[in-house]
C-alpha cells in the first residue's frame, strides 16, 4: 500500500513537473513576443522622430508621376531656402494619399530630414514661411 502511494505520489510529481515546463515555455514565449513589439515600437518611433509633414504645398499638375516628385522637391528645395534652412538635409519626400488632378487641396508632404536636431531647426523656423511668396 505505501509503495503504490509512492508511486502515485511520484506520478503526480512527474505531471506538475510537465505542467510547470509548460507554463515556464508559455511565459517565455509571452515575454520574448512582449520584447519584439516594444523593440519595434521603439525602432517605429525612432524612423517617426525626423519626420516632417507639410500641408499647403502647391501640387504640380504633370501627368507623369516622376515629374510630379522632381517639381515637389524643387519647391521643399526653395522653402527651406526660404525659412533660412539651407544646411537641412532631406533624405526623402513623398506626398501622402492617392493624386487624383480633380482635387481642389493640395496633399500633404512627408519629408524626411537627417536628424532631430535639422527636424527641431526646420519647425522652429516654419513660422517665417507664411506670406512668402513660395507658398
Amino acid at each position: 500500500a505505501v509503495d503504490e502511494k509512492v508511486n502515485k505520489i511520484m506520478v503526480t510529481m512527474e505531471k506538475q513537473k510537465v505542467d510547470n515546463r509548460e507554463i515556464h515555455d508559455c511565459v517565455q514565449d509571452a515575454v520574448r513576443m512582449k520584447l519584439q513589439e516594444d523593440k519595434e515600437e521603439s525602432e517605429e518611433i525612432k524612423k517617426r522622430s525626423t519626420s516632417i509633414i507639410v500641408h499647403g504645398l502647391k501640387e504640380s499638375t504633370e501627368v507623369d508621376g516622376d515629374l510630379r516628385k522632381k517639381q515637389d522637391e524643387e519647391l521643399l528645395i526653395s522653402v527651406l531656402h526660404e525659412i533660412q534652412c539651407d544646411d537641412v538635409s532631406v533624405e526623402g519626400n513623398v506626398r501622402l494619399g492617392r493624386y487624383d488632378s480633380t482635387q481642389s487641396r493640395p496633399r500633404p508632404v512627408k519629408v524626411v530630414v537627417s536628424s532631430e536636431r535639422q527636424k527641431d531647426k526646420v519647425l522652429k523656423q516654419a513660422k517665417n514661411v507664411k506670406g512668402t511668396k513660395v507658398q
